[in-house]
């Protein structure tokens, strides 16, 4: 679980040690995968719960790393819906353990806040041990429609990774 966990989580860390800084005032949606959407104030949120230092919450590679991890668990929901897996009490319990282990801000975190990421790492789990996992999120990601904010980038199909402009 921790392994799992860390593979999910060491990109968005990663993502914060890059550079470049840009303020987002605006409270559009950041992000839309289908029915659901995701405010910028959602994304500062995460990105507080997992402890990325101050400097770099601002950093785009960091808001795309988090907001590419609620798109593929929001694409995965609607999947997962459509082909008959269910997300458990258990899975979601698995996932609240893992992550209060491993983010040490994650349960001073806003009980919204605290939703997204167990959702979003209870999806993320559940398909990694899928046998097929890399074709569901292949299959989840292109059924899904995704909006991303052009501020934030805009969401490639090819790679299922969101991206910058241009």
């Amino acid at each position: 679980m921790k392994r799992r966990l860390l593979t999910i989580l060491l990109p968005l860390a990663a993502a914060s040690l890059t550079a470049g800084c840009t303020t987002f005032t605006d409270n559009d949606v950041a992000a839309r995968v289908n029915d659901v959407e995701y405010s910028h104030e959602d994304l500062s949120g995460i990105i507080d719960a997992i402890g990325i230092p101050e400097e770099s919450t601002n950093d785009l590679g960091t808001i795309r790393s988090v907001t590419n991890t609620l798109v593929l668990a929001a694409a995965l929901h609607d999947y997962f819906r459509a082909q008959g897996i269910e997300v458990t009490d258990a899975d979601r319990d698995a996932a609240t353990q893992g992550l209060a282990g491993s983010l040490p801000t994650f349960l001073e975190a806003p009980d919204e806040v605290r939703d997204l990421l167990i959702d979003a790492q209870a999806h993320l789990t559940i398909v990694s041990a899928l046998s097929n996992g890399a074709q569901a999120q292949l299959d989840a990601i292109n059924a899904a429609d995704v909006y991303i904010d052009p501020r934030i980038g805009t969401f490639d199909s090819a790679t299922s990774a969101v991206v910058a402009l241009g």
